[in-house]
């Protein structure tokens, strides 16, 4: 790498770093109020969980530091969320001094559609995906012989995982709109991708569900689908719609 790239690459990583400082900072602001709240955020964030439990289960830890650590990571991930406006706005500072001028007037569209097709896969997830999961991991597995009793830290980071992932899946037809409005890529060839999407797609639900059960991982498979050809849909209207200068 020559001086004269390695120049220009620095100060990109560099504005990354401050970028992620900013997002990790405004995330620690609202740490201590969403601490406050830590057992509340856990019994709703564990809720899939204890719901599909037998009649008096409940989650268990067996290490000392694991039920702190657990409630660290409730409190941490609600701050990471309530953060998520800010979060992209720093993203969009990063990315918007190679836009053109009028491509720097989508911020709005950008924080504001971001944050509730983020939120609105978070509760998708939530409410309708992982229950499902849970209920065929714990109770479904269950027998006079066999108990459930799932391990606090441990549960809570698989629901953790399988929201935000619903939450990045969400984001596909915004993702589309905005290549298919920029020039970068255009319907056509969104559809002519869609085989190996839909191979990646199933992949990621293999990956982000790990379990047996073929229900769970349509559940994360068929968001992604939708999700695709909703962007596929929505690079096509934007595509078709004439440029200003």
């Amino acid at each position: 790498m020559s001086e004269d790239t390695k120049a220009p690459f620095l100060k990109h990583l560099s504005e990354l770093r401050k970028a992620i400082i900013r997002s990790a900072l405004a995330g620690a602001a609202l740490f201590p109020l969403c601490w406050h709240f830590r057992f509340e955020i856990m019994r709703k964030l564990v809720e899939p969980a204890t719901s599909a439990l037998p009649p008096g289960g409940e989650l268990i830890f067996t290490r000392p530091s694991e039920g702190f650590g657990a409630l660290v990571g409730a409190a941490a991930a609600s701050a990471f969320v309530l953060s998520m406006p800010f979060t992209l706005y720093n993203l969009w500072r990063f990315v918007s001094p190679g836009l053109k001028a009028k491509e720097k007037k989508d911020a709005g569209i950008f924080i504001g559609a971001g944050t509730a097709l983020f939120l609105a896969g978070v509760l998708f997830c939530h409410t309708i995906a992982a229950p499902r999961a849970m209920q065929f991991l714990l109770e479904g597995q269950s027998a006079d012989f066999i108990s459930a009793m799932p391990s606090l830290g441990q549960t809570l980071s698989f629901l953790l995982t399988l929201c935000v992932s619903f939450g990045i899946v969400f984001e596909f037809p915004l993702a589309a709109f905005f290549l298919a409005k920029w020039g970068i890529a255009d319907a056509r060839r969104l559809a002519s991708a869609r085989k190996y999407a839909y191979v990646a797609g199933a992949l990621a639900a293999a990956v982000l569900t790990p379990t047996t059960d073929i229900a769970s991982m349509l559940m994360m498979f068929l968001p992604l689908v939708v999700f695709y050809e909703a962007g596929i849909l929505t690079a096509r209207v934007v595509g078709s719609q004439p440029r200003a200068d």
